[in-house]
């Protein structure tokens, strides 16, 4: 039995428990249509409560995962409205932004898609592709070259080195005055190969963990990790990768280190708790269960498995 296989066996038999099996199949529009279903038969769901942190941030991996689905389909306004949901449930994902700027460009509303990549660039000054992304709303919606070079200066402090001659290129074109087609041909090759920032390195490894590729999971996780030391949602994410490849100390190293970061992370004490629980250390297992009880005392997926745990015990 897999870390997911395992994680899945301790939710209720729900609508909750069919959303994320849903999103563990990849069918996101049914994970996305379920989670609907639970979200209006609990009176006490609320989107700012961190009680259920765990439930929004598998929500909001299926509604992001749908909207690609629609983005690719051509679906714009119906991805952008999805997105919103997204935004309402996890307002600090600056790439949800950037996509819904992307899908607000494409529907020909650049001021909203301006507004967008500005609150991206609020929760990550460094997002080398919002950078990029903002000086060319600049030049088509100002038409003021200095200002456009302005925002591509800003962004050689955060390009990765290999894109830095493309940013200085373009930046010399447009003060010549080169042709417009041109340098729209300029910004699109060079925010086309977007930069991965955290979260699309997360989201990249969730799907890798959804797919079976834990390697290539453990080697995107690895890399936004070695720029973002200190995200606990990154070493929870690592933690469920060397699971899954059985590596049980591995990943009981990386929940450890999310819980330094994050002392109340209820994900983390629930994937170390069923971590110790594979690995036979039921007092362990029990432990980090008891911690998340005390901070969510209803929590469906403790409860479960603390009855699994009871069994052993006795």
């Amino acid at each position: 039995m897999t870390f997911i296989q395992r994680f899945l066996k301790v939710f209720p038999r729900s609508c909750l428990r069919k959303a994320i099996d849903y999103l563990s199949s990849g069918d996101y529009a049914k994970a996305c249509s379920q989670f609907e279903i639970y979200i209006s038969k609990k009176d006490h769901f609320s989107a700012n409560d961190e009680k259920q942190e765990l439930i929004r941030m598998y929500m909001s991996e299926a509604y992001i995962e749908y909207a690609k689905m629609l983005r690719n389909n051509g679906k714009f306004l119906e991805a952008y409205d999805l997105l919103q949901k997204v935004i309402s449930l996890e307002p600090e994902y600056s790439d949800v932004y950037y996509m819904a700027a992307e899908l607000n460009e494409k529907l020909g509303r650049l001021e909203q898609s301006r507004d967008n990549i500005r609150r991206a660039l609020s929760i990550n000054p460094n997002y080398f592709s919002a950078r990029m992304f903002l000086a060319k709303l600049v030049y088509i919606l100002d038409k003021e070259s200095t200002k456009c070079v302005e925002e591509l200066q800003k962004s050689l402090s955060c390009a990765p080195g290999f894109y830095v001659e493309k940013v200085n290129i373009l930046a010399r074109d447009i003060k010549n005055g080169s042709e417009e087609k041109n340098i729209l041909l300029q910004f699109d090759d060079i925010l086309r190969e977007r930069a991965s920032s955290a979260q699309v390195s997360k989201e990249i490894a969730l799907e890798s963990i959804q797919q079976g590729d834990f390697d290539y999971a453990i080697t995107e996780l690895k890399k936004a990790l070695s720029m973002n030391p200190d995200f606990a949602d990154l070493h929870n994410m690592l933690g469920i990768a060397f699971a899954n490849k059985g590596l049980k100390d591995d990943a009981i190293l990386e929940f450890k280190t999310a819980l330094k970061i994050n002392p109340e992370y209820l994900k983390a004490h629930i994937n170390l708790s069923l971590t110790y629980y594979e690995k036979g250390s039921f007092e362990e297992s029990l432990k980090h269960l008891e911690k998340v009880m005390q901070i969510d005392p209803e929590n469906e997926l403790a409860l479960n498995l603390k009855e699994e745990l009871t069994a052993v015990l006795q």
